[in-house]
């Protein structure tokens, strides 16, 4: 339960993997230094070609595909994750000294993964749509090394090509959160004698301090976790309310 399928990401294309163009935008593949992979392009307006996912032939036939699309023929198609939440953890830790205490909450997950859809994951995805700041590091002949491929055009469903599931851009979204901490002093009763006060507790307090997780972008690992964004809307993916950082302060007075 809970497998992604996928492909095993290579590199990005550079001009070297193909022959020449047929036309302006239809290059020749090389044989035997780059295995075909056409059969992953669903676009008759779109072709490979420099700055383009490569993908990695792994079983050794000569072109990238999906096989019969079977368990047992599934061609270059292997398991790459799966978005099963595994290792839940949960922290609470507390200490008290000389009338100072200190108390904190963490929670996270180990180990997940998911394939995201819709344009705050897929650089383009819908046309006419922004491109986010964090998706800027894409493949031009000056940046050859960058970590997104070639812009292309979002109405012919280019991002079929480039994005089909695989290792290369596949979301870690195992995090480690600070839900809380606590930090009060409680004054010393000889203070209070006087007054006829049993207790008082001067406190701060923050919810949702931080965040540690692998991802480059606004996606919030923890509603994701539960979340149905994405399912029947495929743009919708990650577009969801962060959990908002809350700082409180007060006081506790017993009589």
């Amino acid at each position: 339960m809970g497998e992604i399928w996928g492909y095993t990401s290579d590199r990005l294309f550079n001009a070297g993997d193909f022959a020449g163009n047929n036309g302006a935008s239809n290059p020749t593949w090389i044989y035997g230094k780059a295995p075909n992979q056409d059969a992953l392009n669903t676009s008759s307006a779109f072709h490979y070609g420099p700055g383009d996912v490569k993908y990695k032939d792994v079983d050794g036939s000569g072109v990238v595909d999906f096989g019969q699309g079977t368990n047992l023929h599934h061609g270059d198609m292997h398991v790459i994750g799966n978005t099963t939440p595994r290792y839940l953890y949960g922290f609470r830790l507390g200490l008290n000294y000389k009338g100072f205490d200190l108390s904190t909450f963490l929670q996270g997950v180990g180990k997940r993964e998911y394939w995201g859809t819709g344009a705050v994951f897929i650089p383009g995805f819908t046309a006419g749509e922004a491109v986010y700041q964090n998706q800027m590091n894409y493949w031009t002949p000056d940046n050859p090394n960058a970590f997104y491929p070639a812009p292309s055009n979002p109405g012919a469903n280019n991002h079929n090509a480039n994005w089909q599931p695989q290792t290369r851009y596949l979301l870690n979204m195992a995090y480690m959160r600070v839900k809380n901490i606590t930090i009060g002093y409680t004054l010393p009763r000889r203070w209070l004698q006087k007054a006829r006060i049993n207790r008082v507790r001067i406190f701060a307090s923050g919810e949702n301090l931080f965040t540690m997780d692998h991802l480059n972008m606004t996606i919030d690992p923890e509603i994701q976790l539960n979340s149905v964004e994405g399912i029947n809307d495929a743009k919708s993916f990650g577009r969801t309310y962060p959990y908002f950082r809350t700082w409180s302060c007060g006081m506790q007075v017993d009589l």
